[in-house]
């Protein structure tokens, strides 16, 4: 018998992530879209590694990242997390 495979799950966007993303050139774009469809099939990208950045910071004031961008990744993942939390409980 065959295998039944699951559909990928949804990306839910949170915040203007969607936007941001779209920001950014077509093939940063194309690269994140598809490292999102390997966590939307519950897998890892082939590519990925716990060490490695995407991005390299291009700070003139060190390597801090600044407190509009840390206040905006917060306020981001607060609301990922109330969303799955939502999501996991069927409510």
């Amino acid at each position: 018998m065959a295998k039944v495979e699951e559909a990928p799950k949804a990306v839910i966007w949170v915040g203007g992530s969607k936007k941001d993303l779209k920001a950014f050139p077509e093939p940063v774009q194309k690269g994140v879209g598809f490292a999102l469809w390997f966590a939307q099939i519950g897998s890892k990208h082939p590519q990925s590694s716990p060490n490695s950045c995407m991005f390299q910071k291009k700070s003139k004031r060190g390597t801090k990242t600044p407190p509009g961008d840390v206040a905006l990744i917060k306020s981001r993942l607060q609301l990922a997390e109330a969303v799955y939390k939502v999501r996991r409980e069927g409510t």
